[in-house]
């Protein structure tokens, strides 16, 4: 629910209480103003999310799914009626899409690795013996390299 001036709401809620607060940074789901004012008040809480369809990082313009025509429009995947679908968005394209925002790049990563790691209790750090999948940006936070465990 949208947050009002009578009744928060979840996203009252969300930012006023100790929660972790998931957030699609495509611009889309979350306008850049509203995400901007989430890192202000919640800012160590965010972590990025994506409900991404699996096209996201192809260059399909449209495709079919469950009996609908679905678009590619704008940085956005949407039904024929201009609906929001999904998003098309990648984790490592909302890493940088935050840090054109002004989220430092530390921060940035952290909200797409060690926050929601610790959220399900894995272990967020890199050392002997753990897991780890490791990511490689260019300079211009475009991902170049994934080496898996």
């Amino acid at each position: 629910s949208q947050l009002g001036s009578r009744a928060p709401g979840m996203v009252g809620a969300g930012l006023s209480l100790p929660l972790a607060c998931g957030l699609i940074a495509d611009g889309i789901h979350v306008c850049d103003e509203t995400l901007r004012l989430a890192l202000r008040l919640a800012g160590d809480r965010i972590y990025l999310i994506t409900d991404a369809m699996a096209v996201a990082g192809t260059d399909l313009a449209e495709f079919p799914l469950a009996g609908r025509r679905i678009l590619r429009q704008g940085g956005a995947l949407r039904l024929e009626n201009g609906t929001l679908a999904g998003a098309d968005l990648t984790l490592p394209e909302a890493v940088r899409h935050v840090i054109g925002l002004g989220v430092a790049p530390e921060q940035a990563l952290a909200m797409a690795t060690s926050r929601p790691a610790r959220l399900i209790g894995a272990e967020a750090r890199i050392a002997p013996g753990l897991p780890a999948n490791m990511v490689h940006f260019d300079e211009d936070w475009r991902l170049t390299r994934v080496w898996q465990a």
